[in-house]
């Protein structure tokens, strides 16, 4: 009858074709059969009229992910996931829901998982609120599981465990970085998930990437659940984390690549800018200017041509500085008034010898300063970095350029200056005292260098322009030296420029430096100390 009713329909050509193949159909009461797969098969035309009635029925893909019948299990099915993704990453992801995974199964060829909950309501509370899952910005799917629990073999964890151990280090690459990055905001990013000790950053095969140090493991697991595939900006610099095999950082000295939060605070923004300014074109292409690297291209450095496997060293040295480089430091917040590059040679040697100094064209707040040797220009950023200046806190970071040339023009000159020969150094005889008397900043100053004719009158007179002087005294048993305080490390730095070299009325020059003194303040003994402090 059904035959005749279709033939009735049909035009006359179509007949011999449809006698010559014969319909796949399934009674709905046919033992074995499920309705839902025979209705899937007939509505493909092309199965429909190839298919034997003897041949099952397979199961299409719209019916495997139809699961609205399944009968509900604590036992969960994940399609879709990241290639990478990893059984620590669900607690976190159920964890909004109230879940407590107490088994996982990840199936990393397939990119699924089944994980088991601690109970049904559990599972029951995910499923129905959990409408549009993502992990890492990829969406997921989740549905029930025809299996009522899971029994996963002990020895699997532990093998997967020995083989990728889960260190503090997070390993974060920078996708489609349409804006530049700086440490700054990885460090503000991932202070969300815990304290970050130390970062390295890198550029290979030219992804930008971070090595970041977290303070401890579990807080290094929050990072990649809670931070990856998440956009730093809208629509681009996505962050891809995943965990390193370091086991820890070693940060030699802090630049705008790496930084060790545990020896410094984070760098300033203003310091920060400094820092990236080396790295543009413009600044590059000054007159003036080696091109030269501090960090050549070879293995042991971060990001550098040349470094397979660059996971695999534990303990990296990064930042460590190539030999014969590393003399020359970034400073910045430089006063820009009334202030010469004299100045300067004296107040940035005073804890190690300048050689040259140029300050920028384009940023005259920011100089660099070339030191005789990279231990000196180490020693210059370990006391200097951070003194306050005129008002201004200073901040010196080691170069990458491992020394500076002269200007070629003239509007350059007066800009640089080569002290290679002066005979101020402090530090010129390797012998001298000089060096076993390193203090840093402080309110007391210690002088020497004083002739029989200066007075006591005479010095309070000199210092009391830079500042409020609070103690004076003498050398009970030798009269060229003296100490001095001051109410303020400030104002004791601003009087080591304005006097440090100066040339006494009965010859000889004053030489001024900090002192481990502390001097009580006392008016009795500092005369005209309180007129001084009524002008301040």
């Amino acid at each position: 009858a059904l035959h005749a009713r279709l033939l009735s329909l049909l035009p006359p050509d179509f007949t011999l074709a449809l006698f010559l193949v014969p319909l796949a159909i399934v009674p709905m009461d046919q033992p074995g059969k499920r309705p839902a797969e025979s209705q899937e098969i007939v509505e493909s035309p092309t199965e429909a009229t190839l298919a034997t009635p003897a041949a099952p029925a397979p199961l299409t893909i719209e019916t495997k992910r139809s699961r609205a019948n399944m009968e509900p299990s604590k036992v969960l099915h994940i399609r879709s996931l990241p290639v990478d993704a990893a059984e620590a990453e669900f607690p976190g992801l159920f964890a909004q829901f109230g879940g407590t995974v107490v088994k996982t199964l990840l199936l990393r060829g397939k990119n699924q998982a089944f994980v088991e909950l601690a109970d049904l309501a559990q599972a029951q509370n995910i499923v129905e609120n959990f409408s549009s899952p993502f992990l890492r910005g990829r969406q997921i799917h989740i549905q029930y599981s025809g299996h009522k629990e899971l029994t996963v073999k002990e020895q699997e964890p532990q093998r997967e465990v020995s083989d990728d151990p889960m260190t503090a280090v997070a390993h974060v690459r920078i996708l489609d970085m349409q804006v530049p990055i700086t440490l700054d905001v990885l460090h503000h990013i991932f202070s969300r998930c815990g304290q970050v000790l130390r970062i390295v950053s890198f550029t290979r095969s030219g992804v930008f990437q971070a090595l970041i140090q977290m303070a401890t493991v579990q807080q290094a697991i929050n990072c990649r659940a809670m931070l990856d595939g998440q956009n730093i900006y809208t629509g681009c610099c996505t962050l891809r984390v995943d965990s390193s095999k370091l086991a820890g950082l070693e940060v030699k000295f802090n630049s705008d690549k790496c930084w060790d939060y545990t020896v410094a605070p984070p760098p300033h923004p203003d310091q920060l800018h400094a820092m990236a300014a080396q790295s543009r074109p413009e600044f590059g292409g000054m007159h003036g200017m080696s091109m030269h690297p501090t960090h050549p291209a070879h293995p042991g450095h971060p990001g550098m041509p040349g470094h397979p496997g660059m996971q695999s060293h534990p303990g990296m040295h990064a930042g460590h500085a190539a030999p014969g480089g590393g003399s020359v430091v970034l400073v910045s917040n430089i006063p820009t008034d009334n202030i010469t590059i004299d100045q300067l040679f004296t107040l940035f040697g005073i804890y190690a010898d300048v050689m040259r100094i140029k300050v920028l064209f384009k940023n005259p707040s920011n100089a660099l300063v070339q030191y005789r040797d990279p231990s000196q220009a180490q020693r210059a950023i370990q006391f200097l970095n951070g003194a306050t200046f005129r008002g201004l806190t200073l901040r010196l970071v080691l170069s990458k350029y491992p020394e500076i040339s002269m200007p070629r023009s003239d509007v350059e000159s007066a800009l640089t200056k080569d002290f290679g020969d002066s005979q101020l150094h402090r530090y010129r005889m390797p012998s001298s005292k000089n060096q076993a008397h390193l203090y840093p900043p402080s309110t007391t100053l210690h002088l020497s260098g004083l002739t029989e004719g200066v007075t006591e009158a005479q010095i309070l007179e000199w210092f009391g322009v830079y500042g409020v002087v609070t103690a004076f005294r003498f050398f009970p048993s030798d009269r060229r030296m003296a100490v001095i305080a001051f109410r303020s490390s400030a104002e004791a730095l601003e009087a080591i420029v304005g006097l440090h070299n100066l040339d006494l009325p009965s010859g000889g020059r004053l030489r001024v430096a900090f002192s481990k003194s502390e001097l009580q303040p006392s008016a009795a003994t500092v005369p005209g100390a309180g007129a001084m402090a009524q002008q301040a």
